[in-house]
């Protein structure tokens, strides 16, 4: 038998299994609700053969789209590619939007059997001394010495509130160093540099430095130690309290050559994420 001959009958073959169908012949008719109850009573008739029943429901697919019914041809569809993966949806018979249809259903079906992602287990420290509980690797935290910028305003006052005034400054940090430059508005104009340490990482982290001050006015200079605080009030924003103790060499000798400070204000970091 020539191969031609060969592939013509294959071809005929599922066509005459086809017309044996009543709901089949129904549909190819454009009689779509008859074909649809016919195809139905099929569906129930005890002892259909496999390849009888996937094809009835091929069809009774095919008969709900052509009756606009979507939803329950995207039910029969997937229930056809659950029970008979194997049954071709040609292109040649049945329009391309419910072939479209009949391939979307079947990769729905292809992801629901798709068993879930393991989860991953946690790594296990090889160089567990044996007898000794393996240590389960954590993530590391993240870092508390990223670099930070932090414009800087605050009011200051000595105890016996003869200075009284405002300020602002920019205090570079990175790690638990900081330096930084104030300028200090009040009797005199006046202004500082400051270098010191933050310690901790938490909200709360104590403050400690060395501070310098000129005030250019009264031909007057000076420093000393800075203790205080650093209160974080979220992602960028930094409450400050200082106590100074501060020596000048100044002429004046109506001006205090020691002088004893406190000052509290908020800065506001510019590299925050």
């Amino acid at each position: 038998m020539r191969p031609s001959i060969l592939l013509c009958v294959l071809w005929l073959l599922p066509s005459a299994a086809l017309a044996q169908s009543r709901g089949v012949a129904l549909y190819e008719r454009g009689e779509y609700a008859q074909a649809r109850r016919a195809l139905e009573a099929e569906l129930k008739t005890p002892g259909l053969a496999e390849r009888e029943r996937a094809t009835a429901r091929l069809y009774l697919a095919a008969s709900l789209h052509e009756l606009g019914e979507l939803a329950a041809t995207r039910a029969e569809l997937e229930e056809l590619a659950r029970s008979h993966p194997d049954q071709p949806v040609a292109p040649a018979l049945f329009p391309p939007e419910f072939v479209v249809l009949a391939a979307e259903a079947r990769k729905h079906v292809v992801a629901e059997r798709r068993p879930p992602p393991e989860p991953k287990a946690p790594q296990v420290d090889s160089t567990a001394t044996p007898g000794e509980p393996p240590e389960v690797s954590e993530e590391p935290a993240p870092s508390s010495g990223r670099s930070r910028l932090l414009p800087e305003v605050f009011g200051f006052t000595d105890p016996s509130g003869r200075s009284v005034g405002v300020g602002g400054g920019l205090t570079y940090g990175s790690g638990a160093f900081e330096v930084g430059a104030r300028a200090l508005m009040g009797t005199q104009v006046a202004a500082g540099l400051q270098v010191g340490l933050v310690l901790g990482d938490g909200a709360f982290r104590p403050h400690v430095a060395l501070r310098a001050t000129a005030i250019p006015g009264l031909s007057a200079y000076g420093g000393g130690p800075v203790v205080g605080a650093r209160f974080g009030l979220g992602p960028s924003f930094t409450a400050l309290v200082d106590v100074g103790a501060e020596l000048f060499n100044v002429s004046d000798e109506n001006y205090r050559k020691f002088a004893l400070t406190a000052s509290t204000g908020l800065g506001f970091d510019l590299l925050s994420p």
